[in-house]
């Protein structure tokens, strides 16, 4: 009896044994995997510290700063179009080349054989579009005018001009609201002029200025008001000279002018 119970205490005792040698492998196994890939860190309830380091609940983080640009376009059109352009010297004349306007620079830019070639305004009198019959003129035509590129609306006694100009739009972003554009915008500008024999006068923007400008002619001044003449549209604009042509005014009769 005494012998039995021996064997059964002792058998116990080596499984028991077995186990706590598995286990203890296992730990060490386990310690070792965590040694290998990991850093135990002690840290405060409100702290988080995955490198070492200490980062508080609301710590700053600096923003990657956003790298502004400017949209939009240099040209006019960037698509390369056929022209014919009138040269200021020698009356030469380049036929059905490839070219497109550059508004910031006031340069015209021609396709040669895969390169890009430019001519400066001042070099130009002249450039015609066959495809649409766009027909633009140069300050060299022009009397006392800003540099660049005229295009022709109303081709008659007294002429309509459209200037093509570039201008910035900054942007407006508040980062506080996150509302707002971001970069800064190329936008395409019109001014408006009127051109008889050496005389061209830019047509005022506003409503007023252009009423006070012909004021010395009843007759217009009338249409103007009559037809509520917006300086800035095209439509109207082109209504008033032919209004202008119709009845023989000549802007050279306008005191104030």
């Amino acid at each position: 009896m005494k012998k039995h119970f021996f064997n059964i205490f002792s058998m116990n005792s080596i499984k028991r044994h077995q186990r706590l040698i598995i286990l203890s492998a296992l730990i060490q196994t386990f310690s070792l995997t965590i040694s290998a890939q990991s850093t135990i860190i002690k840290s405060s309830n409100n702290t988080i510290a995955p490198f070492g380091g200490k980062v508080e609940t609301f710590s700053k983080i600096t923003e990657v700063l956003y790298e502004k640009k400017v949209l939009g376009s240099f040209y006019l059109d960037s698509a390369w179009k056929n022209s014919d352009i009138y040269l200021t010297k020698d009356s030469l004349i380049l036929k059905n080349i490839k070219t497109r306007l550059d508004l910031k620079n006031n340069i015209i830019e021609i396709l040669d054989n895969g390169t890009t070639k430019v001519l400066s305004s001042n070099e130009i009198r002249s450039i015609f579009y066959p495809t649409n019959k766009n027909l633009f003129i140069t300050e060299s035509l022009l009397n006392k005018c800003p540099s660049g590129f005229y295009s022709i609306i109303n081709n008659a006694q007294t002429a309509l001009l459209c200037k093509y100009g570039l201008k910035v739009k900054r942007s407006n972003y508040n980062p506080t609201l996150d509302t707002g554009n971001r970069d800064d915008q190329l936008i395409i500008t019109k001014s408006y002029y009127f051109s008889e024999n050496n005389i061209t006068i830019e047509i005022p923007k506003s409503k007023s200025k252009l009423k006070k400008l012909f004021l010395q002619n009843s007759k217009l001044s009338k249409f103007i008001k009559t037809h509520n003449v917006n300086p800035q549209n095209k439509a109207d604009l082109t209504i008033l000279v032919d209004y202008i042509n119709d009845n023989n005014i000549q802007l050279s009769n306008l005191n104030n002018l």
